[in-house]
């Protein structure tokens, strides 16, 4: 069982303080899960509470912060 995933740059606002989307995001009809920075604070995160991770327990951390917009513990 695959998933696709796609990194993309940091989400901007408009002068609304409103969400902009990348171009990209819009053009393929993608859901935002969470943004680039999001992403690597999850795994940074992940290693620096357990240098010896392995993916599926970054991949763990990944789906908790997505779900429950929260960091998941590794100790």
């Amino acid at each position: 069982m695959g998933i696709n995933v796609f990194v993309i740059e940091t989400v901007g606002f408009d002068d609304g303080d409103n969400e902009v989307y990348p171009a990209n995001v819009k053009a393929n009809n993608l859901e935002l899960g969470y943004s680039r920075d999001h992403f690597q604070d999850v795994v940074d995160l992940a290693f620096k509470q357990k240098p010896n991770a392995l993916a599926h327990e970054v991949v763990r951390a990944l789906s908790h912060y997505a779900e429950h917009d929260d960091f998941l513990d590794l100790y």
